[in-house]
Formats: structure tokens, sequence, C-alpha cells
């Protein structure tokens, strides 16, 4: 059946025959993927900004043991309430105060397309996508063991060290869609993570599916061995601290990257995607958006007080020089 009143459309020689049923296979093909999983019954608040993800969080919800509280369901292209864009602080304090409220387990924010999905955790506060990268990578790799698992050079401590820990193969990618499922496809990985949250799967053809994430994140978390919130679940997975992404406007962003080569030229260097420096216990990274006239700026470290003070001290550098 169609779902929210959509229907999926062939087109055949000027005429149209409607197919259904894709999001339901979606979903069928996720539990396949992770061993058809018991659930625990669950609370799950989730806001796609009246844009796509709203169907396939409606289809799961169709056939899972969860309660679900929804915000801002209906389709409109508008974006009435907020922006459907998760990366925008701004557009989760509306569910990060629902889940609290309401006592939920976890909240879900996907963006526009449905592409991508934030978690929020039942203390109202974000997931960083590499523990979420972390979990699932560890579900793979225990199941498959020696496998190749794909992340960008945003941030990759935390799955540097779980795929040691676990015996896999760290393999890093340029960031983008289009470089993640071209690394998939040539070096045969069952799965990617961005530090965006875009999560990609060899099962899905190594297209992205949030289904599957969805799927995969409550089969961790009804493990009747390891029963607790997500907030605990998730920092045992944590292995280092990100900044978050911060941005600049300049018109000098080579002459920026060129600069930080100088100044930090003890490091080992990277140039898979703009610039990567790495040290022992830290690196950043500095690339052009590939959508945007903004230079992104990434810095991690194996421990909070290092990230801050080397996160302040880049700050400093680029500002003197950005023009």
């Amino acid at each position: 059946m169609s779902i929210g009143g959509v229907e999926d459309i062939i087109i055949t020689k000027g005429s149209s025959v409607p197919q259904t049923g894709f999001l339901e296979e979606e979903v069928k093909s996720a539990f396949a993927a992770f061993k058809n999983p018991g659930f625990k019954g669950f609370k799950i608040v989730a806001d796609p900004a009246n844009a796509m993800g709203a169907l396939y969080i409606q289809a799961l919800a169709d056939v899972l043991p969860i309660e679900l509280i929804k915000m801002n369901f209906e389709l409109d292209g508008t974006f009435p309430v907020h922006q459907a864009d998760p990366m925008q602080p701004e557009n989760l304090v509306d569910i990060q105060k629902r889940v609290v409220e309401e006592g939920a387990d976890l909240g879900l924010a996907p963006d526009g397309d449905g592409d991508r999905l934030f978690i929020i955790n039942e203390k109202g506060e974000v997931v960083p996508p590499p523990q979420i990268i972390g979990m699932l990578a560890t579900e793979f790799l225990k199941e498959f063991p020696g496998s190749k698992i794909v992340v960008d050079q945003k941030y990759f401590l935390t799955a540097k060290k779980i795929v040691e820990e676990l015996s896999g193969e760290l393999i890093l990618s340029k960031t983008g869609h289009a470089y993640i499922t071209e690394t998939m496809t040539k070096t045969g990985a069952i799965f990617a993570g961005e530090a965006s949250a875009h999560y990609y799967y060899k099962s899905t053809g190594n297209a992205e599916s949030q289904v599957m994430t969805i799927v995969g994140l409550l089969k961790i978390l009804s493990k009747p061995e390891k029963r607790r919130p997500l907030s605990e679940a998730a920092e045992e997975f944590r292995r280092s601290y990100e900044s978050g992404e911060f941005n600049y406007e300049v018109a000098n962003a080579q002459e920026i990257m060129d600069k930080l080569k100088e100044v930090y030229n003890d490091a080992d260097l990277s140039e898979l995607d703009g610039i990567a420096i790495n040290y022992p216990t830290w690196r950043f990274s500095v690339r052009t958006s590939n959508t945007e006239p903004l230079l992104r700026v990434n810095v991690e470290a194996l421990d909070r007080e290092t990230m801050e003070k080397q996160t302040a001290k880049l700050k400093t550098e680029i500002e003197s020089i950005a023009k």
C-alpha cells in the first residue's frame, strides 16, 4: 500500500503504473540483515520536519513494538515549522525538549530527503555520529570478522580504535555520497559512515538506508545482557572527542591550507580530501565544501582537554590568515 498518500510510480511509454510496497520491502530487508532481532518496547519521538523521513519512520512504526510520538509528520515542502536540516542545532531544539518531556528512549531527526539521521538520547542530547558508526560497525564486525569499514576523514579516531579492537580494516574516503559508495564498491566494505550522519550498507547496494540504521540501533539497545539507556550505550563506544564542524567563508582557502601545512609540518599529512593533519593523540581536517563556498574545519582528540586546546589554537591560526 502507499504511505502518507504517496504512490511510487514507474513511467512506461507515456503511461503510469503505480508500484507499492517499496518501504515495506526495505523494512523486511533491514530485519533480515540484522538477523530478525527481537526488540523490546521503545518510546520514540520523531521529527522529520514535514519531509520524506516521515514515510520510513511510519513504515517501521507499523511493525515494531514502539510507541511513536510524531512531530511534523505531514508532508509539506514549505517546511512550516523549521528547515529539514538536523545539522543546524536550532532545528533540533524542539525534538530534544520533547524527548525529555515525554520520557522517551530516543529521538529521530532525519533531513529533508531522509538520507541523514540524527539520533537524540533520552537526555535530549545529540549522539555524535562517530559513536553511532562505532556501534553499528561493532555489530557487523562481530558477525563478519575481518570486514572492511569505510569512514570519511572528518572524524575517524573512534572508528579506527573500534575497528582495530575487533580486527577489522578501516578505509578512509573523501567526504560525499559518490566517493563513499565508490570506495565501498572497490573495497567490498560491509558498512560506511560519515560524520554528517549518513550511513551506508553493503546489503542495500552501498546506498544509505536509515531504516537499516534504526533497526540496527534498536537491536543493540534491545540486547537483554546489555539493556541500558542510549546515553550509556553510546558512551561505551566513545574513543575520541570531536569539536563539531566550524566553517569559514573565505576567499583564500588554498592559502590557508598551505599555511597550516607549514605550521604543522611535524605531523603526518594526508591530502585525500583537502588536508588532514594527524598526530598520535589528536588531528584536524580542513577542506572546501562540495556544495557551498565554505572552508570546513574539524578537530578531534583522544581526550576532551586536548581537543578543546587544539581547536582554540587552530581557530586563531585560521582567523589570522583568512581574507
